[in-house]
């Protein structure tokens, strides 16, 4: 049994899944609580730096029917903005299904981390579908992607279940953000080294921007209070300055090609569209999932994002004089808005009390 097998063992054995119906087929693992499918498998695992890496996954059946019209695709622009430590794909075996999906990297240095937050997400992917059913099914643009159980049949949702599983959020839900302090201000230490071109924040937030085919992308990490949706918590957002070329479907093959590749980063959040008109990436965690060194964590992995997105989707090369051009360009850009703030700055003192105080 390797790692990723143990992680997935580990899921089986929390409390609040344990006694929901399961089917194995081959390595993976199908799991209802309900009327909506979850699958979870881990990968062959794979060496890095002489040690073996296996990546776990978590795909959870949300939407049939997928066609593109203009309604589902305003609807999926909706959740994928909205995504709780998960993103929005279509599903491999079957492009009109539409899942919600989070996979890992485990590792030995990670296992504990890893088994712990991997059992929180696949538990969110659940409660995050049950609570869109629930709310909202009557006024879907899609049919609920409703799968039978091979032996048990159709299943219906158990609400005291999912309504237990809300407990995983009711911890800090209304507390002030408790991602806040000294990781802000270490993490803001990180951001100020290569690559990042520049960075900037306190013990609340922070911004950096990384390399992207001579300008940047711009990375935001914030803590949110105040989300009667969310719950108060931390907010990551790597904003690039690429334009969706294909609206949603743009996100939605961002959020696929970075899945069925091994980037060696968690996929923790959604590619989206910021504002209307650049590609974006967000996570969202609550209070009650925080751990010591878990914003760090994740500012880490979205480093690694700006890159996988900068050099292997648009081609930049940060090594090969890419970092060296988007830092040039920056400093270029400051050095212009100074000059300009310093041309249309007024003097402290004018008229008759300027002149009488003015030296010389």
């Amino acid at each position: 049994m390797n790692l990723g097998q143990q992680v997935i063992l580990n899921y089986f054995l929390r409390s609040e899944i344990a006694s929901a119906a399961r089917f194995q087929d081959g390595d993976r693992y199908s799991i209802w609580a309900g009327p909506l499918r979850q699958q979870v498998w881990s990968e062959e695992p794979v060496s890095s730096h002489g040690m073996p890496v296996t990546k776990v996954n978590i795909r959870t059946d949300f939407l049939a029917d997928f066609s593109g019209t203009d309604d589902q695709l305003a609807f999926l622009s909706r959740v994928m903005e909205l995504a709780k430590i998960c993103g929005l794909i279509r599903s491999p075996s079957d492009p009109s299904r539409i899942q919600f999906a989070t996979s890992f990297y485990v590792s030995g240095d990670n296992f504990d981390w890893v088994s712990d937050f991997f059992s929180r997400c696949a538990l969110s992917q659940l409660t995050t579908a049950f609570g869109y059913c629930q709310s909202f099914e009557e006024d879907l643009p899609f049919k609920l992607d409703k799968t039978a159980h091979p032996e048990l049949g159709p299943l219906d949702f158990d609400e005291d279940f999912f309504m237990s599983l809300f407990d995983l959020y009711a911890d800090g839900f209304f507390d002030d953000s408790r991602f806040v302090g000294k990781e802000m201000l270490e993490i803001l230490a990180e951001c100020q080294e290569p690559p990042c071109v520049l960075a900037n924040g306190d013990e609340n937030r922070v911004v950096a921007e990384y390399p992207f085919l001579g300008r940047t992308s711009m990375l935001g990490v914030s803590h949110i209070d105040n989300s009667r949706m969310l719950g108060n918590g931390l907010r990551l957002l790597l904003r690039t300055p690429a334009p969706p070329d294909n609206g949603i479907i743009s996100c939605l093959e961002l959020n696929e090609r970075e899945l069925n590749e091994h980037t060696r980063c968690h996929f923790l959040g959604c590619w989206h569209i910021n504002g209307g008109n650049s590609v974006a990436y967000s996570v969202y965690v609550p209070n009650a999932f925080r751990t010591p060194g878990l914003a760090f964590m994740l500012t880490q992995g979205m480093a690694t994002r700006a890159m996988w997105i900068a050099e292997s989707v648009y081609g930049d090369d940060w090594e090969g004089g890419g970092y060296q051009k988007s830092k040039e360009h920056k400093e270029e850009f400051v050095a212009l808005m100074l000059s300009a703030f310093r041309a249309t700055a007024k003097p402290k003192k004018q008229g008759f009390l300027g002149r009488l105080f003015r030296k010389n």
